[in-house]
Protein backbone atom coordinates (compact mmCIF):
# COMPACT_ATOMS: atom_id res chain seq x y z
CA UNK A 1 0.00 0.00 0.00
CA UNK A 2 1.23 3.27 -0.59
CA UNK A 3 2.57 5.68 2.23
CA UNK A 4 1.18 9.34 1.37
CA UNK A 5 3.36 12.29 3.21
CA UNK A 6 0.40 14.07 4.94
CA UNK A 7 -3.09 12.18 5.54
CA UNK A 8 -4.92 15.47 5.87
CA UNK A 9 -5.30 19.23 4.46
CA UNK A 10 -6.93 21.87 2.16
CA UNK A 11 -8.01 21.88 -1.23
CA UNK A 12 -4.34 22.61 -3.34
CA UNK A 13 -2.19 21.35 -0.96
CA UNK A 14 0.96 19.16 -2.10
CA UNK A 15 1.34 15.51 -1.42
CA UNK A 16 3.80 12.93 -2.23
CA UNK A 17 2.57 8.70 -2.56
CA UNK A 18 5.31 6.84 -2.17
CA UNK A 19 5.88 2.93 -1.72
CA UNK A 20 7.44 -0.23 -3.47
CA UNK A 21 6.06 -1.69 -6.94
CA UNK A 22 4.73 -5.00 -6.96
CA UNK A 23 7.42 -7.89 -7.24
CA UNK A 24 5.07 -10.78 -7.90
CA UNK A 25 2.60 -11.58 -10.39
CA UNK A 26 -1.12 -12.66 -9.79
CA UNK A 27 0.15 -16.06 -9.71
CA UNK A 28 2.19 -15.71 -7.14
CA UNK A 29 5.33 -16.35 -8.65
CA UNK A 30 8.63 -13.85 -8.64
CA UNK A 31 8.72 -11.10 -11.68
CA UNK A 32 11.54 -9.20 -12.37
CA UNK A 33 10.85 -8.07 -16.14
CA UNK A 34 7.85 -6.37 -14.99
CA UNK A 35 6.75 -4.63 -18.31
CA UNK A 36 5.09 -1.88 -16.67
CA UNK A 37 5.73 1.79 -18.47
CA UNK A 38 3.76 4.43 -16.21
CA UNK A 39 2.15 5.12 -13.44
CA UNK A 40 -1.50 7.42 -13.20
CA UNK A 41 -2.48 8.94 -9.76
CA UNK A 42 -6.59 9.40 -9.10
CA UNK A 43 -8.68 10.96 -6.85
CA UNK A 44 -11.97 9.61 -5.50
CA UNK A 45 -11.82 6.41 -8.13
CA UNK A 46 -13.50 3.55 -6.72
CA UNK A 47 -11.17 0.89 -5.83
CA UNK A 48 -13.63 -1.84 -7.02
CA UNK A 49 -14.10 0.08 -9.94
CA UNK A 50 -10.53 1.06 -11.08
CA UNK A 51 -10.67 0.00 -14.32
CA UNK A 52 -13.65 2.13 -15.14
CA UNK A 53 -11.15 4.47 -15.74
CA UNK A 54 -9.91 3.29 -19.19
CA UNK A 55 -10.82 1.76 -22.37
CA UNK A 56 -12.29 3.25 -25.55
CA UNK A 57 -15.12 4.92 -23.78
CA UNK A 58 -13.82 5.49 -19.88
CA UNK A 59 -16.73 6.52 -17.28
CA UNK A 60 -14.73 6.62 -13.98
CA UNK A 61 -16.56 5.47 -11.06
CA UNK A 62 -16.41 8.02 -7.96
CA UNK A 63 -15.63 6.11 -4.68
CA UNK A 64 -17.96 9.06 -3.20
CA UNK A 65 -20.00 11.94 -4.42
CA UNK A 66 -18.54 14.27 -6.26
CA UNK A 67 -16.24 13.64 -9.14
CA UNK A 68 -13.07 11.63 -10.39
CA UNK A 69 -9.78 13.46 -11.35
CA UNK A 70 -6.45 11.76 -13.22
CA UNK A 71 -4.12 14.09 -11.02
CA UNK A 72 -0.93 12.44 -12.90
CA UNK A 73 0.55 10.40 -15.40
CA UNK A 74 4.03 9.79 -14.77
CA UNK A 75 6.69 7.32 -17.16
CA UNK A 76 8.32 4.47 -15.09
CA UNK A 77 12.23 4.59 -15.82
CA UNK A 78 14.08 2.00 -17.33
CA UNK A 79 15.31 -0.43 -15.68
CA UNK A 80 11.79 -0.25 -13.86
CA UNK A 81 12.65 0.72 -10.31
CA UNK A 82 11.64 -1.30 -6.77
CA UNK A 83 10.33 2.30 -5.66
CA UNK A 84 8.49 5.44 -6.88
CA UNK A 85 7.62 9.00 -5.27
CA UNK A 86 4.94 10.61 -6.89
CA UNK A 87 4.11 14.40 -6.20
CA UNK A 88 0.31 15.71 -6.36
CA UNK A 89 -1.83 18.68 -5.99
CA UNK A 90 -4.76 17.65 -4.05
CA UNK A 91 -7.78 19.04 -6.15
CA UNK A 92 -11.10 20.94 -4.57
CA UNK A 93 -13.27 19.06 -2.83
CA UNK A 94 -15.65 18.95 -0.08
CA UNK A 95 -14.84 18.31 3.74
CA UNK A 96 -13.98 14.34 4.17
CA UNK A 97 -11.76 11.45 3.34
CA UNK A 98 -11.22 10.50 -0.35
CA UNK A 99 -8.83 8.24 -1.71
CA UNK A 100 -5.59 8.51 -3.96
CA UNK A 101 -5.35 5.39 -6.08
CA UNK A 102 -1.85 4.79 -7.83
CA UNK A 103 -2.57 2.91 -10.89
CA UNK A 104 0.30 1.46 -13.05
CA UNK A 105 0.34 -0.07 -16.18
CA UNK A 106 2.42 -1.59 -19.25
CA UNK A 107 1.70 -5.20 -20.44
CA UNK A 108 -1.69 -4.18 -18.36
CA UNK A 109 -3.00 -2.71 -15.72
CA UNK A 110 -3.12 -3.04 -11.82
CA UNK A 111 -4.28 -0.66 -8.99
CA UNK A 112 -2.60 -0.78 -5.48
CA UNK A 113 -5.04 -0.08 -2.90
CA UNK A 114 -5.61 3.41 -2.08
CA UNK A 115 -4.55 5.59 0.58
CA UNK A 116 -7.12 8.10 2.29
CA UNK A 117 -6.91 12.02 2.17
CA UNK A 118 -8.93 14.00 4.07
CA UNK A 119 -9.99 17.35 3.09
CA UNK A 120 -10.40 19.93 6.04
CA UNK A 121 -11.93 22.89 6.48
Amino acid sequence: MPRLSAASGKPGARVTLSGTLPLYDETGKLDLNDPSTRFQVWWNLDFAKWWSAFGTHPHPKPARPGSVTRLLTAAIPVPNPCTYRLSVTIPRAGPGAYGLNVIYMGGGAASLNPVAFRITG
